[in-house]
């Protein structure tokens, strides 16, 4: 069998893989792990993910690669984001003053920080790291 892990910047227009282990010849097996939180505190929001590849080749040394990210928002209106544990996902933002009704919107100010290495042993699939700061304006439930 053979494996490619790859990852598309995260702000991308185009098919361009910054980071891109080519193919991994001889992969017997590959074995993935994940481990997600998030926390919302009224104004407050958290959310953060570890990844973790392992492939298992036949004739060469088993690999590992890695990833992660980290965002936090926070909001500067009488805003929040919204969690269904239900779905396990965010649901949409409803601004309480939309834009459309004579309000401001909801104002999010956020930052994300990820990662991704995809080197190990003889791959070179190369390192990424990014760093995000954001400022979201939702004018209403439809736009933001």
């Amino acid at each position: 069998m053979t494996f490619t892990e790859r990852s598309l910047p995260e702000v991308s227009v185009g098919d361009d893989y910054f980071v891109d282990t080519g193919a991994i010849d001889g992969a017997d097996e590959i074995l993935r792990i994940g481990f997600e939180a998030n926390k919302v505190a009224g104004k407050f929001s958290w959310q953060a993910e570890l990844l973790a590849t392992k492939v298992i080749r036949d004739d060469a040394e088993d690999v590992h690669f890695t990833g992660d990210y980290l965002y936090a928002s926070w909001f500067l209106s009488n805003d929040s984001r919204n969690y269904s544990s239900a779905t396990g996902a965010f649901l949409d933002v409803k601004p309480n003053s939309p834009v459309w009704q004579g309000g401001w919107g909801a104002w999010e100010l956020g930052l994300r920080a990820s990662s991704v290495d995809l080197n190990d042993k003889d791959i070179v699939g190369g390192r990424q790291r990014d760093l995000t700061l954001g400022l979201n304006w939702y004018l209403n439930d439809q736009f933001r």
